[in-house]
């Protein structure tokens, strides 16, 4: 079963000395109280939403306003909020009602699209199941915790946010957008006067006022850890709230991006640090690499038996079973989750019927899961090989070939179902095909220079085999040679004096090593049936 997203050798758990913060993060949270994540507008752009910047200066060109508002953009700080004075001038300038109406086509629910690979906000789901914050408009999070089977107990927002306070101290599985939310314009917080009015004065704030944002994010960062995920952590309003609390205990984290050249990482690296922020740096422009260190901290911070780690590293998984009946309990209720369920699904069936063939040795029950895989998953190579071999260890021979037919149609890696095909032949006493299938083998690209194993002997044993079979004893005997040169003990071993000897003529030569024929079949159902599959044979595409 293919992992969902492909690590490199130096990836982010390893990249610019992360690895030590990745193992407190971890750590973190493991622990009792565990972190809150807390997420940016960087986490939605692979839904096709604009980031903050893009979406302002593009509303600039409707306006007439370009230069005026790049350069706030361009020199925002949290004293300048630039961001806050481009969006009020944009008001201004655009009118109430048509700045309402882009603002709402930007962020709007219907504008989201799923770039068709797993994204990073679908690896929160199995990871965080308390409290969490964004300053995000848009509903990805919680849509994706929505169809994940997990939803959000409370959405809170504005007037209903100081709820948040209670749900940090209880652990409450509640989304806290802080800046409101795209549907509502009332309590969103996007121009100077908004953010003023949530933020209780930039210039003067009173720390004691109820009700402000300023009073609920410096309540989250003094008692809690925070993770921060897709945020640019400049110098903003939720930055200057990090300045005034950063002598608490509670020490933060972010993945951020690191810049290219070491003098500005070693400034960034001090900024953050200065805020109680433990940054892990990912590579410029490697975004997916988020995902990666989320996919990470699933494995290291989930219990051994949860569904969740199971699917993600199922080749360590004990129990393929439970797994498959999570999922399956989740697709009667309608759940999409983990991501998308059918193929998931398939693919968990796929696996647990692996462990039964290849572990387990029980071929009847392998059947079973990988025909519910193949259902699932008719275009799956990995499934009809599978049921292939399954079949073949039940003497079903008929049908394990049309499936081995089937996946090598479907792209199944040539050599091992080639050779699965070969014994097929062999045992059905197709010899003429048992050779051509086995030759096919032997010149495919895995056995173009194949390594001194014992399963390497394997297609020549077969065609040998089927080489006596036809009388054709010279060719035989090269193929012999070759099998015991990577198995001495292989089965072909015996034939060689008597195929070597051209004094051992006529009819007793023939009954020989016909005899051999039909003992070489009989070892070969036995490997097929005792399990010893795979040891001879590569399995095709197995992870």
């Amino acid at each position: 079963m293919a992992d969902p997203i492909t690590r490199d050798d130096e990836d982010i758990i390893t990249y610019a000395g992360n690895k030590d913060t990745v193992k407190k993060l971890a750590e973190t949270i493991r622990s009792r109280r565990g972190i809150v994540p807390f997420i940016g507008a960087g986490l939605t752009v692979p839904y096709e939403y604009q980031g903050w910047t893009d979406f302002l200066k593009n509303l600039a060109q409707e306006a007439d306003k370009e230069g005026e508002v790049s350069t706030l953009i361009d020199n925002h700080d949290s004293n300048s909020c630039g961001y806050e004075r481009a969006a009020e001038i944009l008001q201004q300038a655009l009118g109430f009602r048509r700045f309402e109406d882009l603002v709402y086509d930007a962020f709007c629910p219907n504008k989201a699209r799923h770039p068709g690979n797993i994204t990073a906000v679908e690896y929160l789901p199995p990871l965080f199941h308390g409290p969490m914050v964004t300053t995000n408009f848009d509903h990805v999070i919680e849509d994706t915790y929505k169809v994940s089977g997990n939803p959000f107990d409370l959405l809170a927002w504005g007037n209903r946010s100081m709820i948040f306070k209670r749900a940090l101290f209880e652990r409450f599985h509640i989304l806290l957008k802080i800046h409101g939310d795209v549907l509502d314009e009332s309590d969103r917080v996007l121009t100077v006067a908004e953010y003023d009015r949530q933020y209780n004065s930039r210039e003067n704030h009173d720390p004691n006022a109820p009700n402000t944002l300023y009073q609920l994010l410096r309540h989250l960062f003094s008692g809690n850890s925070v993770l921060f995920i897709g945020c640019s952590l400049s110098n903003d309003r939720v930055v200057k709230v990090l300045t005034e609390t950063c002598s608490d205990p509670h020490c933060h984290f972010a993945v951020v991006e690191r810049p290219a050249e070491d003098e500005a990482a070693r400034n960034r690296s001090r900024f953050l640090s200065d805020h109680n922020i433990r940054p892990i740096w990912h590579p410029p422009g490697m975004y997916d690499q988020i995902a990666v260190l989320l996919d990470y901290l699933i494995r290291e911070t989930a219990e051994p038996g949860n569904p969740v780690r199971a699917f993600l590293d199922a080749d360590s998984a004990e129990d393929y079973s439970g797994l498959v009946t999570t999922l399956e309990s989740m697709k009667k209720r309608g759940s999409r989750y983990p991501f998308d369920l059918d193929r998931r699904l398939g693919e968990a069936h796929e696996a647990c019927g692996s462990d039964l063939l290849f572990d387990k040795l029980d071929f009847k029950k392998a059947v079973e899961e990988f025909r519910r895989a193949k259902e699932l998953l008719p275009e799956s190579p990995e499934a009809h090989y599978g049921l292939g071999l399954a079949l073949l260890g039940e003497g079903n021979i008929k049908e394990a070939d049309s499936e081995m037919a089937r996946a090598a149609e479907l792209g199944a890696d040539a050599s091992p179902v080639l050779i699965a095909r070969a014994i097929i032949s062999y045992i059905s006493l197709d010899y003429r095909k048992a050779v051509s299938l086995a030759s096919d083998a032997i010149t495919s690209h895995e056995y173009s220079t194949p390594p001194p194993v014992i399963g390497e002997a394997v297609p020549y044993e077969i065609r040998g085999l089927s080489r006596i079979a036809q009388q054709q004893y010279d060719a035989a005997l090269d193929d012999a040679r070759i099998a015991v040169g990577y198995n001495p003990e292989s089965i072909l071993a015996d034939a060689i004096p008597i195929l070597e000897d051209t004094g051992f003529k006529g009819g007793l030569k023939k009954f020989a090593l016909t005899a051999m024929v039909g003992f070489g079949s009989l070892i070969t159902e036995r490997l097929i049936r005792n399990g010893e599959l795979s040891d001879f044979l590569p399995v095709a595409n197995r992870q």
